[in-house]
């Protein structure tokens, strides 16, 4: 591997949208019916389960899961992330009362590092191993780390790291950028500041509305180039830790 190149070996971007839903609604067939699927593509569906509790399916470019309280979409060709923005969109447009209460633009890498060494580089970078005298041989095995959001949405953004269970000698770091669907009337910008604690407030009581559609929308609409960007820009700089 040349020196300073990053290998992406695998990556996804997952939407979860958190509210109140009817499963069966959400099929192969009633989203060709609206336009989202292409005419064949709802024949192609695989794995497919219709129950009153859950609706999955598989196709080639996007992955579906809904169950009572969570909504899934998932797409590993990042070719595919704008289609599967606007198949999102197209759904909650035509379920616009959908009482919905967070979403999650979640992204994940798997980058391939030169070495073990380069690994046990990034870990020992992450966490020094000096704080865990008396563990033999420590290392690193799961972080995450939590930020405050950057704009006036409630919600956190979650970083997760870990080695790569898909590829040797591998990184895997996730992106969680969860917005909750009301807006804060203050950026938080200190550990001290006295409005973290309304804020976190107002996230522990947010619950499913369906007068937060235009909410959801804005955020898929308005904040998803910000958003994958983000996450791309923190997952380099995570593996460039590794001396890559």
């Amino acid at each position: 591997m040349p020196a300073g190149e990053l290998i992406v070996e695998a990556q996804t971007l997952a939407v979860v949208v958190l509210g109140t839903f009817n499963p069966p609604i959400i099929s192969p067939w009633w989203l060709q019916s609206q336009g989202l699927l292409g005419e064949t593509e709802a024949e192609e569906a695989e794995d497919l389960v219709v129950v009153p509790q859950l609706s999955q399916f598989n196709l080639p470019w996007l992955k579906v899961q809904v169950l009572q309280d969570r909504f899934l979409m998932l797409s590993e060709d990042p070719l595919e992330w704008d289609r599967l923005r606007d198949t999102i969109l197209g759904v909650f447009t035509v379920l616009r009362h959908t009482p919905v209460a967070a979403v999650g633009i979640n992204v994940a890498y798997h980058y391939r590092l030169p070495s073990n060494a380069a690994w046990h580089e990034l870990g020992d970078t992450l966490v020094p191993k000096e704080p865990w005298d008396g563990l033999s041989l420590p290392g690193l095995r799961s972080l995450t780390i939590e930020g405050a959001r950057p704009d006036v949405w409630l919600g956190h953004v979650r970083v997760r790291v870990e080695p790569s269970e898909a590829v040797p000698n591998g990184l895997f770091v996730e992106h969680n950028d969860h917005y909750a669907l009301e807006k804060f009337d203050h950026v938080v910008e200190s550990r001290n500041d006295p409005h973290d604690l309304e804020r976190l407030s107002a996230l522990a009581d947010l619950k499913p509305s369906p007068d937060r559609g235009e909410e959801l929308m804005e955020v898929l609409g308005g904040q998803w180039t910000d958003s994958v960007n983000r996450a791309e820009r923190v997952a380099q700089h995570v593996a460039r830790m590794a001396g890559v």
